[in-house]
């Protein structure tokens, strides 16, 4: 194993000190060309979750976990999921980390047994074990068979399955609210009847606390007028129900929204919202955020703020990061999309453009007023690789919020510096890890200066989507080249 050192390049008169980092021996290599990425921590076991689908077939996907042990090298990689082996439920309903191991849940819909839901335990080095029925419900047939929605809590002691039961005209939507621990011994069991329409496509977005209270976010169809956003909260074993609105403005509606507890068990929810005007151009365009807290005690919701911005039409909500005082850091950023019809193609082949700019940062107070915002201007490209090296990494390192991204150079200081040459723009990338402090302020930046991550005779692109927090002075990153991957330890 190398350690190889990091020069700090100070782009301001800020100091940065000297970093290390190091690769992580053997390499891996994956079968997943284009994939979504997520991250884990167990124990001392680290997990990357990548995730394919079958753009011939959107219902199927194929996933890959890839482990890293206590030293953070490489102890095990697994194709764990074929949605239609034999045996195996059909529908994909997450990967959940517990205190002890991670969780796979698939449900499917089977004749004459119903909607069930199982789950599937894995070894800490991602070996998957067999499925195990968790709760079923009645159903009649397969396009009117209900819905599953899976969540833990945050220490991962508590598991949360809210059943949508299927439709029926002229009624009102039912559900079944199961709460378990680690081990899924049930805790707790709900019946109930939202007070409004029964619909074949529900929106619900659950989450339960580290104490068991559950919550539900739900958007509420109205015909012939704008939806509304509500939550429901079950606490006291689910015997105690309480709703309350969001007030998102005149009309406002969701664009993206991350969710995060606070340290007393609140929910905290926080976003990008746009006043609904059904037709017309960039009617979907936020128009400022959002931070609500919903209470773990009597879900009232001591906090309902929207915070007016300059419109942002493709901006993404990535990270809702909650503060010790109950106040919340949104990061954001700018994602265009765009598709053309690949030359001589006859089977609807295209071609993937992305460009990512604006990395936007908001903090709201515990009151949900806008205590700063900060940007960082940037701007990279990428073509038919899911933009998997552009989205950005965001966590607190002590009191300062670090931000992880790549950016074309010339976007900096415009010297001669060590960086990552882009295929397509024919411009020189690096990557960057910048730090704001608590007051909004920039603490610092510097630049990722390896050989190996940058220069002409570069091996590999940081994916800094990846990152995984091990402590306040270490992070953690995959890099990739081609369909080799390595893993890199950062340290601060």
């Amino acid at each position: 194993m190398k350690t190889f050192f990091i020069s700090a390049l100070c782009l301001a008169p800020f100091v940065s000190l000297a970093q290390t980092a190091e690769f992580i021996e053997p390499r891996n290599v994956q079968s997943v060309a284009i994939p979504e990425v997520k991250t884990f921590h167990v124990k001392d076991y680290s997990y990357v979750l990548y995730k394919q689908f079958d753009m011939k077939s959107p219902i199927n996907h194929d996933l890959q976990l890839d482990v890293y042990d206590g030293s953070l090298k490489p102890s095990g990689s697994y194709q764990i999921d074929k949605t239609l082996d034999p045996g195996d439920a059909n529908i994909y309903e997450g990967i959940f980390a517990l205190p002890d191991k991670l969780v796979m849940f698939k449900s499917e819909y089977e004749k004459g047994k119903g909607s069930e839901l199982e789950y599937y335990p894995f070894t800490l080095t991602g070996s998957r074990q067999a499925g195990t029925l968790l709760v079923s419900f009645d159903a009649e047939k397969a396009m009117n068979s209900g819905n599953f929605e899976v969540n833990a809590s945050d220490d991962g002691t508590k598991i949360v399955v809210l059943c949508e039961l299927p439709y029926v005209k002229d009624s009102v939507e039912k559900t079944i609210i199961y709460v378990f621990d680690n081990n899924f011994k049930q805790l707790w069991e709900k019946e109930y009847r939202f007070p409004y329409e029964s619909g074949k496509a529900p929106h619900n977005d659950v989450f339960v606390s580290n104490s068991g209270t559950v919550y539900d976010l739900k958007r509420v169809p109205v015909k012939k007028s704008f939806d509304f956003f509500t939550v429901f909260t079950f606490t006291n074993n689910g015997s105690s129900v309480q709703e309350r609105k969001m007030d998102l403005g005149e009309n406002g509606t969701i664009s993206t929204y991350r969710s995060a507890f606070l340290s007393n068990g609140d929910l905290a929810l926080g976003g990008y919202y746009y006043p609904d005007k059904k037709a017309g151009m960039n009617v979907e365009t936020p128009a400022g955020t959002f931070y609500v807290k919903v209470s773990a005690v009597d879900g009232g919701m001591p906090v309902d703020k929207i915070n007016p911005f300059t419109p942002n039409a493709n901006i993404k909500a990535l990270y809702l990061l909650a503060q010790p005082d109950n106040s919340v850091i949104l990061v954001g950023e700018d994602e265009y999309q765009n598709s053309t019809p690949k030359p001589g193609s006859t089977t609807f082949e295209y071609d993937y453009d992305y460009d990512y700019s604006t990395i936007i940062a908001v903090k709201m107070g515990a009151d949900g007023s806008k205590s700063w915002e900060y940007s960082i201007n940037r701007e990279v490209r990428s073509r038919d690789d899911g933009a998997r090296f552009l989205s950005c990494y965001a966590c607190m390192m002590g009191e300062n919020l670090v931000i992880t991204y790549q950016d074309f150079l010339y976007q900096h200081d415009g010297q001669k510096h060590t960086g990552i040459i882009d295929p397509i723009y024919g411009s020189w990338r690096v990557n960057v890890l910048e730090k704001i402090n608590k007051d909004g302020g920039k603490a610092g930046e510097s630049y990722i200066n390896d050989k190996r991550l940058a220069g002409r005779d570069s091996e590999y692109a940081l994916i800094p989507v990846t990152g995984i927090k091990i402590n306040d002075s270490t992070l953690f990153f995959i890099g990739a080249r081609g369909m080799e991957l390595v893993g890199i330890k950062v340290a601060m």
